[in-house]
């Protein structure tokens, strides 16, 4: 039953014994079980079959069940050819001499069993109807030459990008991506590029008519000009242990080399050996199977590693100033571990308030608002209401166009909001570029925004009140002066 495998729980064997037809079911589970035993496989349509009983003369096995590939009804019956004929028995009649007297004939009525071959009889209920079949294909990876006039030049890593079918594809790292984000940088990635070979392969791709691929930029190099190993300083140091990763890119099949230092700054990996120097960040690699070289392309090894900084005690704190004047006498006003106040204030045009009327400013936690008039002179304080956390400014109603001496002013009003951020400097260059610990949270105009630095003082107090000085030859310790 190979070319028409049973369902499983279809398939039932018949057979006559003792005048009754006799059935042995498939219970479903390979198993057959009524008036005999035997299993089935459904993967191959073989079954063994074992009878209870032998089927009467005459008779056939039929075979019944229901394909596994349609809804049809086979039945398959084993016919036995029978056919009579005469069978002559010969008698001799002899003399007490030996000599024959008569010959006898006698015919004898004989059966021959001849066993037949197999008809397959398929069968379908005319009520059934065929349901429409949906099939999903996966489409085939696209790929495109982007070099079909170039031979022995590899593709520069990262300098990949082309247009087609109305998509832009840029490279990176060897994979490709589309929709661009302007402000995450983030985009969709459908595809992967074969630097040596010159190939781009999409993945997933626009559906249409296959057009020609545009290359807006790329770069190619030599296929001989590769290096096996690298050598190189990290841009600070101490480096953070285990912090160093590296990448490259193969010269002969375009694969991307990985590796990560250990917290010892070794590298060994199957394919990059070596080690980096934490405390002064120098770092030496090289490429190799283990036997042989492996040749990445120069422009493609990259790396990127965490390098500390330790922030210096307040000299206040330790009782001591480590820095030394310089020779000439100039001395930087910020220093590494200083608290600075990054600030900036706005200006926003209010026109000629109305009473209840509610401006919504541009950002908010604001760390003052006020409200001047055409001549910079300032609102009433109480003619007007701030919440610096919402970023919000709500005239007073009734509202008076008055300053704080109740003198009129004159429109148009302008809302000035300063916000500020304080912070830790991480980094201070001789050119006057400082880096800080935490992020500014608003975008602030470099011409507009001041850096100021800021002494921190705890909740801690003291007063000191009744000063007088006296005489230390006296011995008067009262709490006034001692004219004596």
């Amino acid at each position: 039953m190979a070319e028409a495998k049973p369902r499983p729980g279809t398939l039932v064997v018949s057979y006559i014994a003792l005048g009754k037809w006799q059935d042995i079911r498939d219970s479903g589970n390979g198993q057959m079980i009524g008036s005999g035993t035997g299993t089935i496989l459904f993967a191959t349509g073989s079954a063994a079959i074992t009878l209870d009983a032998l089927p009467d003369p005459d008779s056939a096995i039929v075979f019944s069940y229901v394909a596994q590939n349609d809804n049809e009804v086979t039945i398959r019956t084993t016919i036995l050819a029978l056919q009579n004929y005469n069978y002559p028995e010969w008698r001799v009649r002899t003399y007490a001499g030996g000599k024959i007297r008569e010959v006898e004939a006698t015919n004898v009525p004989k059966v021959q069993t001849f066993n037949g071959s197999t008809i397959t009889a398929i069968a379908q209920a005319s009520n059934l109807s065929h349901a429409p079949y949906n099939e999903n294909i996966t489409s085939p990876e696209l790929t495109i030459d982007l070099l079909p006039l170039m031979d022995n030049v590899v593709l520069l890593p990262g300098s990949v990008v082309f247009e087609w079918n109305g998509e832009t594809y840029f490279d990176r790292d060897g994979s490709l991506y589309k929709n661009l984000s302007t402000e995450t940088n983030a985009g969709i990635q459908v595809g992967r590029v074969d630097y040596s070979g010159g190939l781009a392969t999409l993945a997933n791709y626009p559906a249409g008519t296959v057009n020609t691929a545009t290359i807006q930029a790329a770069a190619t190099i030599g296929v001989g000009f590769g290096i096996d190993a690298v050598a190189f300083r990290t841009p600070g140091a101490p480096i953070r242990q285990g912090s160093l990763q590296l990448t490259a890119v193969r010269v002969d099949n375009g694969d991307i080399i990985t590796a990560t230092a250990d917290f010892n700054g070794e590298f060994d990996t199957a394919e990059v050996v070596g080690n980096i120097d934490v405390t002064t960040g120098w770092c030496e690699l090289q490429f190799t199977d283990g036997a042989n070289p492996i040749y990445v392309i120069p422009q493609s090894v990259r790396y990127n590693c965490v390098v500390e900084t330790s922030l210096p005690l307040d000299a206040e704190l330790i009782g001591l100033d480590p820095v030394r004047l310089p020779p000439d006498g100039k001395v930087p006003i910020y220093r590494a571990g200083d608290i600075v106040v990054i600030s900036h204030t706005a200006a926003t045009d209010a026109g000629t308030p109305i009473a209840g009327q509610v401006i919504n400013l541009v950002r908010d936690h604001q760390a003052e608002i006020v409200v001047e008039d055409s001549s910079g002179a300032l609102l009433a304080s109480d003619q007007y209401t701030v919440d610096r956390e919402a970023g919000t400014v709500t005239f007073a109603d009734p509202l008076s166009l008055v300053d704080l001496g109740s003198n009129p002013l004159a429109a148009p009003f302008t809302i000035k909001d300063r916000v500020e951020h304080m912070s830790v400097l991480s980094d201070v260059q001789i050119n006057g570029d400082l880096s800080i610990i935490s992020p500014v949270p608003w975008d602030l105009p470099a011409s507009e925004t001041t850096v100021s630095s800021a002494v921190v003082y705890g909740d801690l107090q003291a007063r000191v009140k009744n000063f007088f000085s006296q005489k230390v030859f006296s011995d008067c310790r009262g709490k006034a002066r001692d004219h004596s």
